[in-house]
């Protein structure tokens, strides 16, 4: 598996979101972007009555599987993206979507690139969009 970075989700939560009292469902974006800094995909945010929904699309990637995380650092510098920080994770469980002590707040099921270079993720989220911006 190829780890996929959703860059800079905290910062654009923090300064993008919707704020409470405006017309519609809180939202967000983010780029994904590969280590050379080439932009590789994007993410939209938009908060739901069930949570948040992610809208991940990915293109002109590796065919395969690709993790996907929130960090908690809105900061996300190639090459190896360690500005990012740790995994959102502010309930201190263990990583992994499908670990029985976890998982963090910020792990995504994987994102799938076809043969072509391209796909689509739409998980729903758990936490919502006015606690992470926090």
């Amino acid at each position: 598996m190829r780890p996929l970075l959703l860059l800079g989700v905290a910062a654009v939560l923090a300064g993008c979101a919707s704020a409470p009292g405006d017309r519609g469902p809180l939202s967000a974006g983010a780029e994904l972007k590969d280590r050379e800094g080439k932009q590789v995909g994007a993410a939209t945010l938009i908060e739901t009555p069930e949570g948040v929904r992610i809208a991940v699309t990915g293109y002109r990637l590796p065919p395969g599987s690709h993790g996907l995380h929130i960090h908690a650092v809105g900061l996300c510098e190639p090459p190896e993206f360690t500005s990012a920080g740790a995994h959102l994770n502010p309930t201190g469980k263990q990583h992994g979507r499908l670990n029985p002590a976890g998982p963090h707040v910020g792990d995504l099921p994987n994102l799938v690139i076809a043969a072509s270079g391209e796909g689509v993720n739409v998980p729903a989220h758990r936490t919502p969009l006015a606690w992470a911006a926090r």
